[in-house]
Parts: structure tokens; C-alpha cells; sequence
């Protein structure tokens, strides 16, 4: 799901927990049309953060800024 936030399109992916390793969490996107994405996340990140993977895991991507420090 694409959407446009201040001139900025911003890539939405809802991503579903799949499996947990002792230190990480495999989390997976699958789309309409048969396609995925598989991320990886550190669990301690995770915990910091409050986030439960078990739950789902949202990401925005968008465009870095070309004066961004990040890049």
C-alpha cells in the first residue's frame, strides 16, 4: 500500500511473525499476488522498543533525504 505524506510516497508492509531464533525474529509480508518480503529483527531491539512481534510489525519505507546523515 502506497501513500503520499507531504510530497512523500510512503510504502506501507504489515508484517506477520513466522518463526524466533534464540536472538532474532523472522517476520514475513506476503502480497496478493504471491509475492514476499522476509525481514529480520534482533529480539532485544524488539523488547526495548515494546514492540511483541507476535502481534504484527508495521513499516513505512520512504525515500531517504538527500540531506539526510543516514544515507
Amino acid at each position: 500500500m502506497a501513500r503520499h505524506k507531504e510530497d512523500l510516497t510512503v510504502l506501507t508492509k504489515y508484517f506477520k511473525l513466522l518463526k524466533e531464533t534464540k536472538t532474532c525474529v523472522r517476520l514475513e509480508c506476503r502480497e496478493d499476488n504471491g509475492s514476499f518480503t522476509t525481514m529480520y529483527l534482533k529480539k532485544d531491539e524488539l523488547k526495548a522498543a515494546g514492540i511483541d512481534p507476535a502481534k504484527g510489525v508495521t513499516i513505512h519505507i520512504e525515500q531517504t533525504k538527500e540531506d539526510s546523515t543516514h544515507a
